[in-house]
């Protein structure tokens, strides 16, 4: 398959490095490998803390780290914390709770204007985040 990333910038989230470190379905896989190839996948410090919290090993943290160190990671500053808090607000209200991890990632992709690569269903209800070629991956195995 081609790729070509709509915007400058890929934010792949905890789920899509789960899935791609499990041995990913072949559509994420190339998604990120060609995010990676061009320079253009980014993260944050909450996705470091999701993957080093769920890592089975030490070398599996290595690997995760190493990782982490050559990517852009995008800064959650004061006005970021307030931002995603208003946004998980608006959604509470309408009856949504989501985890604060991904009003997080969403908040990070809105003010950064990056596409979001996941397999979470979380995110097909904020609607202010763009998911990558407008959908949620799968993943390669049955939940």
């Amino acid at each position: 398959m081609n790729w070509t990333l709509p915007g400058d910038s890929l934010f792949i989230d905890t789920s899509a490095w789960v899935e791609y470190f499990r041995g990913p379905s072949r559509e994420l896989g190339e998604a990120v490998d060609f995010a990676l190839d061009e320079g253009r996948a980014i993260g944050a410090g909450v996705i470091i803390t999701g993957l080093l919290q769920g890592a089975r090993d030490e070398q599996s943290m290595k690997k995760i780290e190493d990782l982490f160190d050559a990517l852009p990671l995008l800064d959650m500053g004061p006005d970021t914390w307030k931002a995603a808090g208003r946004l998980s607000n608006r959604y509470k209200k309408k009856g949504i709770v989501l985890p604060l991890p991904d009003v997080l990632v969403a908040q990070l992709c809105i003010e950064n204007n990056a596409f979001l690569l996941t397999t979470d269903r979380h995110f097909e209800r904020i609607r202010e985040v763009h998911l990558f070629h407008g959908k949620v991956y799968l993943t390669s195995r049955k939940t």
